[in-house]
């Protein structure tokens, strides 16, 4: 089995090295400023001073960068851990997609997922330049300012075909900060309203999308990962993943949200590709 050598995979044999794959930069942005996001009222509005951090030598002096660690760092509170499935009334839809946030979405991508899913998350122009992973400032339920995350990559796949040696040898990765995202199951059960476990229906509300992206491991971690660069433009080179193989293949029940469908309209697929076109 290789192992792992100043980035690099290395077969035990010494007969050759193989170098991982480049780890995805988030795309160039503008310069204009950063805001935070209010789900209640769904209004951007700019960060401002009281949302600064001040650093001290002999004396106050207030910076222009937010304490990003200290927001890493807090868990939001208020956040609902359950909320109903999305409704396409009230959006601005045609025949086949909705359009929220500066994306188009499958109406029946809608109706299967959290009805905050699409309305939380916020364009894609407005997720932290200071971060490889897709973050970006919202208010939680308490209307604290805090930071939420999605994962950089997944590894997806079927039953024994490798994933979790490949997760335990990308877990050594010097920028790949994850230690617990390993069988989330959000994108192909939690977010329907199923169990964790295989072969059980939708029987209660689906798990919120602010949960998901506040409440793991895979946020706080990144926190850990500080580490200024002169050449570079991000605070927090670390990225995360999820290892969920079934997203894959996991597309059961699909039928309790689409009745009359000879076959499913949307797949997992669908949904991550929607949410994060940029996911490896």
């Amino acid at each position: 089995r290789p192992t792992q050598k100043s980035g690099k995979l290395v077969d035990k044999s010494g007969q050759h090295d193989q170098m991982l794959p480049e780890l995805t930069n988030v795309p160039e942005t503008t310069n204009a400023p950063e805001t935070t996001h209010n789900y209640r009222t769904k209004e951007r509005v700019p960060i401002t001073t009281q949302h600064i951090t001040s650093t001290t030598s002999s004396s106050s002096q207030v910076t222009t960068t937010p304490d990003l660690t200290a927001l890493l760092s807090h868990s939001g509170e208020g956040i609902p851990p359950t909320v109903p499935f999305g409704r396409t009334e009230g959006l601005d839809c045609d025949a086949a997609f909705c359009y929220v946030n500066a994306r188009a979405i499958k109406r029946e991508l809608i109706t299967e997922t959290p009805e905050d899913m699409f309305t939380f998350l916020p364009p894609e122009s407005d997720f932290l330049r200071k971060f490889r992973n897709p973050c970006w400032m919202a208010k939680d339920g308490n209307n604290v300012e805090t930071i939420f995350c999605m994962p950089a990559f997944y590894i997806i796949g079927v039953t024994k075909c490798g994933t979790t040696d490949l997760f335990s040898i990308l877990q050594q990765h010097p920028e790949i900060s994850s230690r617990a995202g390993k069988e989330t199951h959000y994108l192909d059960r939690l977010r329907r309203g199923r169990s964790p476990r295989m072969n059980r229906a939708p029987r209660r509300d689906p798990k919120s999308f602010q949960s998901w992206t506040n409440g793991g491991k895979f946020r706080l971690n990144l926190s850990k990962t500080y580490k200024r660069k002169s050449d570079s433009p991000f605070l927090f080179h670390g990225i995360t993943m999820d290892a969920t193989p079934s997203h894959l293949w996991d597309n059961e029940f699909w039928e309790v949200f689409h009745p009359g469908y000879r076959e499913p309209p949307v797949t997992n697929a669908d949904l991550l590709a929607t949410i994060n076109p940029r996911a490896k």
